[in-house]
């Protein structure tokens, strides 16, 4: 009987402009979760009798999703608005593999690792979690859809050898700034991309749906501190308390630090590093909870929204840190 657990994720499609991304090797790890649910929904008859006589399959709308520290890698090509993806063969696309584990019972053949493939679709970022002292992960989210062919989801469990993966960059919440106003003291802040799909429907005659399409992208990021000085009046505005007040790409910087393998961090200069600047309206969710003695807590939230040339929200990859922010 076998076992597996998450080992990493492949890629080598087409992408919407007909480029090639990745190649047949091309994979990364970093897992801290992953999810695969085919969301089947089935039906039976109505025949008024007290058991059904027949069950059957009236659609089946995967949302895959997996979770990793490596946020610098499908982050740079999915961006905020996600990525379409179709694979550039009948045996590509997006790839989620999984390890075989032996025990003291089997010794199942090393190649029967297990991979589960989707030809094509949509990937998309669906958070960006930037705790304190932690790793930063990406969340993200697959929806498969139905290529007119073969299924849109392939399970293979057996002749399956694993890619090789190099070690991913690891990144931990640095030093940052909202409208000018440095945090000094976060908790965490949390990017949610705020994506909105289509509706998505099964294609005429099938259960699986064949198109997808994003129709609303509404990020908005948001802060614990124990800092109060992100709410100075003095500092970003009369009555910011109230009525909010503008972040701009200019002024509102979230760092992310780069750990270094054996050692701490890589140095603040020589792009090592990674951020994204945000515009939007800067407005407080709760300038005050505390519960005993415990130390207050604060939290705001930037609400993302075109500025006229850019996106709500812009990533550096491969950036310098800035320790005075």
């Amino acid at each position: 009987m076998a076992k597996f657990t998450a080992h990493s994720i492949g890629y080598y499609y087409k992408d919407y402009n007909g480029n090639t991304v990745g190649t047949a090797n091309t994979a990364f790890g970093a897992l801290t979760s992953v999810d695969l649910p085919l969301n089947t929904e089935t039906d039976g008859d109505d025949s008024g009798a007290i058991y059904d006589e027949a069950r059957y399959v009236i659609s089946q709308i995967p949302e895959f999703s997996f979770t990793t520290k490596a946020i610098d890698v499908l982050l740079q090509l999915t961006g905020l608005n996600g990525a379409c993806f179709d694979g550039a063969s009948p045996t590509d696309g997006i790839t989620i593999y999984g390890q075989l584990v032996h025990d003291c019972k089997d010794r199942p053949a090393v190649t029967n690792n297990a991979k589960i493939l989707i030809t094509r679709g949509l990937i998309r970022a669906t958070t960006l979690n930037g705790p304190r002292t932690e790793d930063a992960t990406v969340n993200f989210t697959i929806d498969p859809i139905w290529d007119g062919g073969s299924t849109p989801v392939i399970a293979v469990f057996e002749n399956v050898t694993l890619p090789n993966v190099a070690m991913s960059n690891k990144y931990t919440l640095g030093h940052s700034e909202i409208d000018g106003q440095s945090i000094e003291d976060p908790l965490s802040i949390n990017l949610d991309f705020g994506l909105t799909l289509f509706e998505k429907l099964p294609a005429l005659g099938h259960i699986w749906p064949e198109t997808v399409g994003v129709q609303k992208v509404q990020p908005v990021m948001t802060v614990r501190t124990r800092d109060p000085s992100i709410f100075n009046v003095s500092t970003v505005g009369s009555g910011v308390l109230m009525r909010g007040a503008e972040a701009d790409h200019v002024n509102t910087t979230i760092q992310f630090k780069r750990r270094a393998t054996l050692n701490a961090f890589h140095d603040n200069i020589g792009g090592q590093h990674f951020n994204y600047t945000m515009h939007g309206l800067f407005i407080p969710n709760n300038p005050f909870s505390s519960s005993g003695n415990d130390i207050a807590e604060l939290e705001a939230r930037v609400e993302g929204t075109n500025d006229g040339s850019n996106a709500p929200v812009l990533f550096g990859f491969g950036v310098n840190y800035d320790p005075t922010l």
